[in-house]
């Protein structure tokens, strides 16, 4: 795999794995609300 795509494929990673904690959060927030 080239050098590009694999930093791509880094930052898409990164940016899924904080979009699954921040839903976690908001999820847990809202639990904790209700």
């Amino acid at each position: 795999m080239s050098r590009g795509r694999q930093a791509h494929f880094d930052a898409l990673l990164q940016k899924t794995s904080i979009t699954i904690m921040e839903d976690a959060i908001t999820q847990s927030l809202w639990a904790s609300n209700m």
